[in-house]
Formats: C-alpha cells, structure tokens, sequence
C-alpha cells in the first residue's frame, strides 16, 4: 500500500535589483523575467489547470516574493487565487549597512560577506544561536541583523502551520513563494526525519534540530546547489503523512 502523500508547490523569488543605497534588502525585480516563470512553472500546469485546482498562494511580506507572485498569477489566468501575505517566511534580515561614500549599485560589499563567515562561524559551528548578523562588524552597521534563533523559530512555526493542513482544503493547491532560505530549512527537515538517529537526539535536547540542519546542509544540500538555489525555481515536494508528522513533532518540541 502506497503511503499517503501531499504535494506542496515551492518557487524562490525571481531575481531582484541590486541597489543597497535605495532599496537595501527589500529591492523589486529587475525586469523582463516572466519568461523565466513560464519556463519554470510549465511543469506544474498541468497539476493546477488541467484539475482546475484553485491556488492558495503564501508570499513574504518583501517586494521581490509579492512581485513574483504576482506574476505566477499571470501565468494561470483561468485559476482562482487567494493571495496569503506571511511575514514568518520573510528572508533572512541582514540589518541595516553604513555603505562607503564610493558605493556604486550592484556592487560585493566585501562586509555583508565578512559578517555571513562569522555569523556562520558563531551560530551553527558554535552553537550560539542568539548571535545576531554583523555582531562583529558593529562599525559597519546602522542596524544589526537577526539571530539564528529569531529566524529558524518563525520558519519552524510557518512550516508546522503547514504542515498542521492549515491551508489544505479540497481541491486547493498550495503554492510557497518564497526565499531560497525556506526551501532549504524545508530540505534540511526531510534530511533530519530519514534517520531516526536524529530524533533521538532532538528528544533528548530540541536545540539540536537546528545543529543537524546544518551538518545535512554542509554535508548534503551544499554539495547538491553549489551556486544556491537558481531564482524561479520550482520544487516539487510529495510529503508522507509519517514525514509531516515526524515534522510536526520536531518543530513543536522547537517552537513551544
């Protein structure tokens, strides 16, 4: 007997202009990339149009995730869709920079690169998960970041809500469009489940959800998206009722 499974629909955000100076991280989308949608989504047509499911769309509250929703509407003009705006999905805040006075838009500001080694580096290699982004880099921020723990709890309580069948009602498809950071917790989640070794250990200290989230992403997921996740790109899950549930389980013991 077949397990029973749901298909939840992710899809990163199309790319965004790079312009810290106006838009710091909360910047629209470039322009001329609906082909790229088209391109991306034609596979999950089928799925949504030819059993005339109606969409729950779930975005962030940030530009480049509303616009691309957006523009998925476009591409399903017979579809009915219900737009769900959830700030827990937000990307990760990276605070507010002081730019040099020789700033010129699209440019690597070597500091936000300097701040993610360390943030890295304290957060998961350490296991400080209350260290904020650009704690060490202070001079070089007006605003400091989030913590690790502040961003992994609000993902954790959106994919539990999810995962609660929130959103699943009859012939209704759920599609996530969000940042490459709620995919890959999503992916790291699946990781942690397969292995029961795993749940032994976050029974006996839930913390270490976050800790083995980050070895199956450095050991597995990194090595999978080497360049990270493409924008645009569509992912496909087909979850089990035991994977939800074990899920469900983890992320309760993390958030409650």
């Amino acid at each position: 007997m077949n397990p029973q499974t749901e298909k939840f629909i992710f899809i990163r955000h199309l790319e965004d202009v790079n312009n810290l100076q106006e838009f710091m991280f909360d910047a629209p989308l470039k322009s001329n990339q609906k082909e790229i949608l088209a391109h991306n989504t034609s596979k999950i047509r089928k799925n949504i149009e030819e059993k005339q499911k109606d969409v729950f769309i779930i975005h962030s509250s940030q530009k480049r995730s509303i616009e691309t929703a957006h523009l998925l509407r476009e591409e399903f003009i017979d579809t009915n869709f219900t737009f769900i705006e959830e700030k827990d999905i937000d990307d990760f805040f990276q605070g507010k920079v002081i730019l040099p006075d020789d700033y010129t838009p699209g440019d690597r500001f070597s500091v936000l690169q300097e701040a993610w080694n360390k943030f890295e580096l304290e957060a998961f290699d350490n296991k400080n998960l209350e260290y904020k982004f650009g704690q060490d880099n202070q001079a070089h921020f007006e605003v400091l970041g989030e913590s690790a723990k502040n961003f992994l709890m609000r993902n954790y309580h959106f994919l539990n809500e999810l995962f609660s069948n929130k959103y699943n009602l009859n012939n209704t498809q759920t599609v996530i469009c969000c940042h490459s950071t709620t995919i890959l917790i999503l992916m790291e989640l699946l990781g942690v489940v397969s292995d029961e070794r795993n749940l032994e250990r976050i029974s006996t200290d839930p913390k270490e959800l976050s800790f083995i989230s980050w070895e199956i992403y450095k050991d597995k997921i990194k090595r999978e998206f080497p360049s990270g996740i493409e924008y645009g790109a569509v992912f496909e899950f087909e979850i089990t009722d035991d994977q939800k549930t074990k899920m469900r389980s983890v992320l309760t013991k993390m958030t409650t």
